[in-house]
């Protein structure tokens, strides 16, 4: 028999959701701006959406991903002050926020962020004229560390790790999948898929 169960939502369009199993199971679920221009953030059971255990206010124009690493959620969202914050799973109204600060002269909006050891990782996908796709990276403790040019790759749209490698997707003809790693300095390849 299947159960269909309805819950009231209080905000807009849901923009993202993330599973939670560190500590039991929940639901992030991200919201589009509301009629105040603030995003929500809440996190709920995954066994009943209405029962909220916090709903955090975020200042943006979207959220735009959610990644969960150790016991912080990572939250990038679109803003002109910040790229993204980093708040505790388990209580993120007390716990200190890290907030990573904005580059200034930044072009494009990030699409996409992955966590690895301890630094975040920031995708700009390369979509305006004249632009290569970029990754920003910040310790993740909000300072930022440097900036890798993936020189001949625009339209990146997704980003991933496996502990040793970066990898990007990008939505040109042809997709390109493109490895990122450190050897003393920064390198990538990239392979075409088509």
């Amino acid at each position: 028999m299947t159960q269909i169960r309805q819950f009231t939502q209080t905000y807009p369009t849901i923009t993202k959701i993330l599973t939670d199993d560190a500590s039991g199971s929940y639901l992030w679920i991200a919201y589009d701006k509301d009629t105040d221009d603030i995003c929500h953030l809440q996190k709920v059971s995954a066994f009943d959406l209405d029962q909220i255990y916090y709903d955090v206010e975020i200042e943006a124009k979207e959220i735009v991903d959610l990644k969960i690493y150790s016991s912080y959620i990572y939250v990038l969202y679109n803003n002109s002050t910040y790229l993204a914050s980093r708040y505790s799973t388990t209580n993120p109204y007390t716990t200190t926020t890290v907030n990573f600060a904005r580059p200034v002269g930044l072009a494009e909006e990030p699409v996409e962020c992955t966590v690895m050891g301890s630094y975040i990782y920031f995708l700009l996908p390369g979509i305006i004229s004249g632009e290569n796709a970029k990754i920003l990276r910040y310790g993740i403790t909000g300072t930022y560390n440097t900036t890798i040019d993936l020189s001949g790759v625009t339209n990146a749209n997704s980003m991933t790790n496996d502990g040793t490698y970066i990898w990007v997707i990008s939505n040109e003809d042809p997709g390109k999948l493109v490895r990122v790693w450190y050897d003393t300095t920064w390198l990538f390849e990239t392979t075409n898929l088509a």
